[in-house]
C-alpha cells in the first residue's frame, strides 16, 4: 500500500535594514519542512471480544434469575476452553423494561456482557462458538491487537524520520542548496486508544477457522524542519 503525502516546502527569507540607514543584517536563515511516514506490519498477539446473554420475562426477578443462570453456563463453557477468571470480566449489566405494545404485555429484560481477553488470537473462533453454544445471544466487539507496541513504535518513528530526511534532501538538491541540521521535529502519529476496532453485529454458526487475525498495520508520521545551507 502506498502512502502519498503532501510535502510543504518553504523557504523563509527575512531581511531588514538597520535603523538610520545602517548596513544590512546577516543573511537570513532558510529552512525546509517535510512530512515523513512509515507503516509497520505487526502480527497481533492478543484478541478481545464480548459475549453475553439477554433474557426477558414478565417478572424482573425471573428475568434476572434466568439471566444469571445462563451467564454462569457461558462462563463455565469458556473456562472449559481454558479461559481463566483473570481473562474475563463483566463489562455491562442492565435490567430494563420493554413497554407493552398492542396485545404484547410489558416485559422485563436482563442483559449481561462479559469481556474476554486472550493471548492466542488463533483460537477465538472456537471460543465464540463455545459461547454461542452455551447460550450467548449477544456476541461482538471483536478486536485483534498487539500488547506491547514499543518496539514497533521505535522502528516506525525511525523509518518515518528517514523518509522525511530523504524528501528534504531531494528538495534541497532541486533548490541548489544542501541539507543542514534539524531545526525542529514533532511526532504526528495518531495513536490508537483502547476502543474496539471491529464488531460482529450478529452471529450464526461460527466455524473454528472463520475468523482470521490478519496483520496490524501501524502507521507513523513525523514533521521535521531542516536548515538549508
Amino acid at each position: 500500500m502506498r502512502v502519498f503525502c503532501v510535502v510543504a516546502f518553504t523557504f523563509v527569507a527575512l531581511s531588514s535594514a538597520c535603523r538610520h540607514g545602517g548596513p544590512m543584517s546577516a543573511p537570513p536563515d532558510r529552512t525546509v519542512s517535510v512530512h515523513g511516514t512509515a507503516t509497520i506490519p505487526t502480527a497481533p498477539d492478543r484478541v478481545a471480544f464480548t459475549a453475553g446473554v439477554e433474557t426477558r420475562d414478565a417478572s424482573a426477578t425471573a428475568a434476572f434469575k434466568a439471566n444469571t443462570a445462563k451467564v454462569q453456563a457461558l462462563l463455565s463453557a469458556l473456562k472449559g476452553r481454558g479461559v481463566t477468571e483473570q481473562q474475563m470480566k463483566t463489562s455491562y449489566l442492565d435490567i430494563g423494561t420493554i413497554p407493552a405494545r398492542g396485545k404484547s404485555p410489558r416485559l422485563f429484560k436482563a442483559s449481561n456482557l462479559v469481556t474476554v481477553i486472550r493471548q492466542d488470537p488463533a483460537e477465538v473462533g472456537d471460543l465464540i462458538q463455545a459461547a454461542v453454544s452455551a447460550g450467548a445471544n449477544d456476541v461482538g466487539s471483536l478486536r485483534f491487537f498487539v500488547a506491547d507496541t514499543s518496539a514497533a513504535q521505535q522502528d516506525g518513528l525511525q523509518q518515518a524520520f528517514k523518509d522525511a530526511r530523504a524528501k528534504a534532501q531531494a528538495l534541497a538538491r532541486e533548490s541548489g542548496t544542501t541539507l543542514g541540521d534539524v531545526v525542529s521535529m514533532s511526532d504526528q502519529t495518531v495513536y490508537a486508544d483502547d476502543d474496539l476496532r471491529g464488531r460482529l453485529s450478529s452471529l450464526g454458526y461460527i466455524g473454528a477457522r472463520s475468523i482470521e487475525p490478519g496483520t496490524e498495520q501501524m502507521r507513523f508520521a513525523v514533521t521535521v524542519v531542516f536548515a538549508l545551507r
